[in-house]
């Protein structure tokens, strides 16, 4: 299994890639792994999508069977009088079935490794972190059994495009042709061995054996893997979900830096992302539930002290409002002499509104600062990655949009709407700024409709993003069972109406138990409703 964020989630991809080529190899094997790896980097990728595999490559067979030097020292030079190899060979290197990779779950995949470009500036080649990715496999092979992956909807910064998975559309090949092809390569092999061992070996005879060889070997993999992926995705074996989340690349992933100043929503849309992929990922791997619900405890928790400190703070400022010059003064000189003595205690960031964790409708800090603009911007467009340089789809990458999308653009809607009404309000002039709308998509470039079948029955969500030459409708993500992780992390009053009514349209049949951080922790689980 591999995990992983941002670069780290391409890392992931990039690892799973390599498991899925070259298999997992035992201890006594593992000093040939430097020399298997330097083969393994001069794969490069290129327009025909099979041939960045490593596995069942030319460069595959070299470390298999060996490579002989070409052209070949002259006979005084050879050490015992026979052939020189510049790859000497190395048979089976680990059992086929450590190829499969159970699952990958990745958070906002950004496109490689080492650091972003940043300023208008790319690293270059020659450094390690500027490493290009030309030879890493971060394609989903047949290989990889479960993949999913969150992204953020509203990052925009060019240096964080991300890289989603997507299932090419298995072709038709038969038990015959395989075997047509394996008989190829299977004959080449022999003669190229019978060449190899012959007293005086035709160099130019076993180079195009070889080539002929390798040529079948390689449509052999292609052929059998397709097979494979296609049963795979027949039998239901085969999983790919990729969702977008309001947010920018850091609320997906989590560890922001503002979280520990109490800015932005203090990791409000990570916990909703983490929930979404536990429910993925919990059929294979344990997770320890009463750790999730105590981390909920302990997020309110820390708001109630957020809460108590504004409410200190507001009654303050309204006593301030009634102090006399002298009051002023003495305050303010006291608050110098305090700075001069402790210059390194910052002061404590007091948010005006009061703190809970919702559901996905807290602060959304806009990524895109001074430090990228020089990169320049590139909006997402969900449905609109996985394509050739000519605009055609590669394959399918079953993306859909999450429901904290709809209810946040609902919510902060009517929070504007309230600042436009309110005079006094702190943010009446800009109210418009309180709306929200998917990367930012205004008027009618977004919409969220209902999915109606023939006999008039709402079957799903699904949001139409028309973006500048084309448009995409991608379907609303639907929440799983009664006692899925996402419904545990619905958090408000609001939210739980929401879905509530959302469960009630589709008619799944499950009304959620509103969990109450504050009151009793037994009630704490959703049920199905009789």
């Amino acid at each position: 299994m591999c995990f992983g964020f941002s670069r780290g989630a391409y890392t992931a991809r990039t690892i799973a890639g390599l498991i899925s080529d070259i298999e997992i190899c035992s201890k006594r094997q593992l000093q040939q792994f430097p020399d298997l790896w330097k083969l393994y980097k001069q794969k490069k990728s290129g327009e025909d999508e099979s041939r960045k595999r490593f596995y069942g490559s030319t460069l595959y067979y070299n470390w298999r069977e060996g490579r002989v030097a070409d052209p070949q020292p002259d006979p005084e030079d050879r050490p015992d009088g026979g052939l020189v190899w510049d790859i000497k060979a190395h048979g089976e290197w680990a059992p086929e079935e450590s190829m499969e990779v159970e699952v990958v779950g990745v958070f906002d995949t950004v496109g490689a490794l080492g650091l972003p470009e940043v300023f208008g500036m790319e690293l270059p080649k020659w450094t390690t972190i500027g490493d290009k990715p030309e030879w890493h496999n971060v394609e989903l092979s047949a290989n990889i059994k479960h993949a999913f992956q969150a992204l953020a909807l509203d990052e925009r910064r060019e240096a964080f495009t991300p890289t989603l998975y997507y299932i090419k559309t298995p072709e038709d090949f038969t038990d015959t042709e395989i075997e047509a092809q394996r008989t190829i390569s299977d004959n080449a092999n022999v003669e190229w061995y019978d060449m190899v061992s012959s007293p005086e070996p035709n160099l130019e005879k076993l180079r195009a054996l070889a080539k002929i060889r390798d040529e079948a070997t390689e449509k052999v993999v292609k052929m059998e893997e397709n097979n494979k992926m296609k049963k795979a995705l027949r039998d239901g074996e085969k999983v790919l979900e990729q969702v977008w989340f309001p947010g920018y690349h850091i609320h997906i992933g989590g560890g922001s830096s503002d979280t520990l100043l109490n800015k932005d929503n203090m990791e409000e849309m990570s916990n909703i992302t983490l929930a979404w992929m536990l429910d993925q990922i919990e059929k294979y791997v344990s997770i320890d539930r009463e750790t999730i619900k105590e981390d909920g405890y302990d997020r309110q928790g820390k708001f109630a002290q957020l809460n108590n400190e504004r409410q200190v703070h507001l009654d303050r400022e309204k006593e301030r409002e009634k102090e006399g010059w002298g009051q002023w003064i003495w305050r303010n000189g006291k608050w110098a002499a305090s700075k001069v003595a402790h210059p390194l205690t910052d002061e404590k960031n007091i948010h005006y509104e009061d703190r809970r964790h919702a559901w996905g409708v807290g602060d959304l800090n806009d990524s895109f600062t001074t430090t990228y603009k020089a990169n320049g911007s590139k909006p997402r467009t969900p449905g609109r990655f996985a394509l050739d340089k000519k605009g055609n789809k590669l394959g399918e990458t079953h993306e859909y949009i999450h429901p904290t999308t709809g209810f946040r653009v609902e919510q902060l809607d009517k929070k504007a709407e309230e600042a436009r009404k309110q005079k006094d309000h702190r943010d009446h002039k800009n109210w418009e700024k309180l709306r929200y709308r998917p990367i930012d998509l205004e008027g009618d470039k977004y919409k969220r409709q209902k999915k109606v079948d023939k006999q008039g029955k709402v079957t799903a969500y699904e949001y139409v993003f028309k973006y500048k030459d084309c448009s995409e409708t991608l379907p609303e993500w639907q929440l799983g069972d009664a006692d899925c992780y996402e419904r545990l992390a619905i958090e408000g009053s609001a939210a739980y109406d929401y879905v509530d009514e959302l469960d009630g349209t589709l008619e799944t049949g499950i009304k959620t138990v509103r969990l109450d951080f504050w009151g009793d922790k037994a009630s704490s689980f959703p049920v199905v409703s009789n």
